[in-house]
């Protein structure tokens, strides 16, 4: 089975640093207060990856599904 990027270090630092930008907004920061405290060159990254990280709440279970279903199709080439 190969290896997911999913894990790899700059992944999972990026998934904190969207998830900490999902934390401010619902804080009510601003999209310009987020980037500049997070290090996103403007407000409209800041946007894009409190965006981001919604759409990862809103579909954990089909990620789900579809890693299931690749370990399947692995397990299958293997034979």
């Amino acid at each position: 089975m190969a290896k997911s990027t999913k894990n790899s270090p700059a992944a999972i630092a990026s998934a904190e640093k969207k998830a900490r930008a999902l934390d401010l907004k619902k804080q009510g920061w601003t999209y310009e207060q987020i980037a500049a405290d997070l290090g996103y060159t403007d407000r409209s990254s800041a946007h894009k990856a409190v965006s981001a990280a919604l759409r990862d709440l809103v579909n954990p279970r089909a990620e789900e599904l579809r890693q299931l279903e690749a370990e399947r199709l692995d397990a299958l080439l293997a034979s």
